[in-house]
């Protein structure tokens, strides 16, 4: 939990010379300047942040010293970086530092500050968003139009109240809310003030402005908004009069009412031909995992259209995907030019901590935390599961996934069938997000000898069901709630997962 400071004891430390004292500050306030001036890495925002505090000093009071905190990122939701921030009963002070103007122009400043108070409107108060530039010696605040205005020290210390919330309001609170799914919420996202992060911008700029090649791959994990860029895109190169085509590899029943509220024209893969590809001369592919040989190679071959591949390797649920490898092949071609997102906009450590503990015992690198946000149930039998998973559905608005249900072509066999017919589908999901996710797992899920979750289902089933799982789980916003079905000792592994935190520390 990060802890609110003094400017002074800031400047006091900062000055000391004391490396060790310094390091002791950085820790103590839990902030994202993990390093100091005689470290390998650049001490540039110290030296960014001593200056402005001496400035701030000189303008102010002692009560508008206290109360600020330095370095929090956010992590429950969306990820995102705060330099400095101050809260008081009806403002948020937030202060960005850069030691050299971006890229040479404010683009990058500018759009930081309004994604800042875009995030900060979460908590109802007037925000002053500004940007200290250390080597201009400048001071740009952000005005109410969203447009940059450069300011003294002296106008900023008049804007900082005198009261202050030794609580930085920002913890505990998730924020997941402010991203809205083009797929699941299209009207909301429609009419939302969605933004890109930097990286995103970044990777959208090139793909725009690539004159040299026609096809693109846009490679990232879950959560690193593939399908927000593509969407995106896909608007931009509308507004400049290009003929846009969005193809989703994926189920999408409601396809008519996305493209309306979109004001685009997006298909399933599966109902797209020739004359539709004709029709367009901007391709946008998403969820590219999933297509088949012969659509890969079709897309590949067409002449004289910017084709634009979204793809994630790690949501690939069939062997067909698997073995074809889309992602792999585009990383090949000399044809295509790759674009990665690495950066997740969409993540909540809490949430992907009992994530991947859960698919992995032995997971790496993962810390226990408090799961509020993850319940489990238990259950004897699929009929009463299913009469709970109905009403938590229809009372609770939890979105339950399970197994995608397949029909053997021999025999007309149903194999994993649905526990509750309302439930979506490991492959009706793929690309959404939803605030409360549901996962029903039933007796043949077990660890193995490597402590990964598997299943033993040893009838005829074509998709990966481990990788159904993690794609059910990666949907999440908000709440997860598993519902464990004639399975205790997988509900007992669930239960040493919820409580690994307490009993780590009753252990000590």
């Amino acid at each position: 939990m990060s802890k609110s400071v003094n400017l002074d004891s800031v400047v006091q430390i900062i000055d000391s010379g004391d490396n060790n004292l310094l390091k002791s500050f950085l820790k103590l306030e839990d902030n994202g300047f993990s390093y100091t001036r005689n470290s390998g890495m650049s001490g540039t925002e110290i030296d960014d942040l001593l200056l402005l505090s001496k400035y701030l000093i000189a303008q102010t009071c002692f009560s508008q010293k206290n109360g600020y905190f330095i370095g929090y990122v956010v992590n429950a939701g969306i990820r995102e970086e705060f330099d400095i921030l101050r809260f008081s009963n009806d403002t948020i002070v937030n202060i960005e530092l850069k030691h050299d103007l971006p890229s040479g122009s404010y683009e990058e400043i500018n759009d930081q500050l309004i994604r800042h108070r875009y995030l900060l409107s979460i908590l109802e108060k007037r925000t002053v968003l500004c940007t200290f530039i250390n080597s201009l010696n400048k001071l740009l605040l952000l005005k109410e139009d969203n447009t940059l205005v450069e300011v003294s020290f002296e106008s900023l210390a008049n804007m900082i109240p005198y009261d202050y919330i030794l609580k930085n309001e920002l913890e505990n609170i998730n924020l997941s809310s402010l991203i809205i799914s083009p797929y699941s919420q299209p009207a909301q996202f429609a009419n939302h003030q969605y933004f890109l992060t930097d990286e995103q911008k970044e990777v959208r700029k090139d793909i725009l402005t690539n004159n040299q090649y026609n096809k693109f791959g846009l490679i990232g994990g879950p959560g690193t908004g593939k399908s927000m860029v593509i969407i995106d895109l896909a608007k931009e190169y509308q507004r400049l009069g290009r003929k846009v085509l969005v193809i989703f590899c994926a189920s999408l029943p409601n396809s008519n009412e996305i493209s309306t509220a979109l004001d685009l024209n997006i298909l399933s893969i599966k109902n797209i031909t020739e004359n539709v590809l004709n029709a367009h001369n901007i391709i946008l592919v998403d969820e590219a995992q999933r297509l088949y040989k012969n659509q890969y190679d079709w897309l590949m071959n067409t002449n004289n259209k910017k084709v634009i591949f979204s793809v994630d390797h790690q949501q690939t649920l069939h062997p067909e995907e698997k073995k074809l490898y889309i992602e792999n092949q585009l990383k090949l071609s000399p044809d295509i030019k790759i674009k990665e997102l690495k950066k997740k906009v969409r993540t909540d450590l809490v949430m992907s901590s009992f994530i991947q503990k859960f698919l992995n015992l032995k997971a790496k690198g993962v810390q226990p935390f408090d799961y509020d946000n993850v319940n489990v149930v238990y259950f004897e039998n699929k009929l009463d599961a299913g009469t709970y998973i109905e009403y938590m559905r229809q009372e609770e608005n939890y979105v339950s996934i399970e197994l995608t249900e397949y029909v053997t072509k021999t025999g007309n066999n149903l194999k994993r069938p649905k526990i509750c017919m309302s439930s979506e589908t490991s492959h009706s999901v793929i690309g959404k997000e939803y605030d409360n996710v549901l996962v029903p797992l039933d007796k043949y899920f077990k660890y193995d000898e490597d402590a990964k979750l598997v299943s033993t289902y040893n009838e005829y089933y074509p998709y990966y069901e481990d990788s159904c799982i993690f794609e059910a789980l990666t949907r999440v916003k908000n709440k997860l709630l598993l519902v464990i079905i004639d399975n205790p000792d997988l509900y007992i592994t669930v239960q040493e997962i919820l409580t690994w935190k307490n009993d780590k520390l009753y252990k000590q």
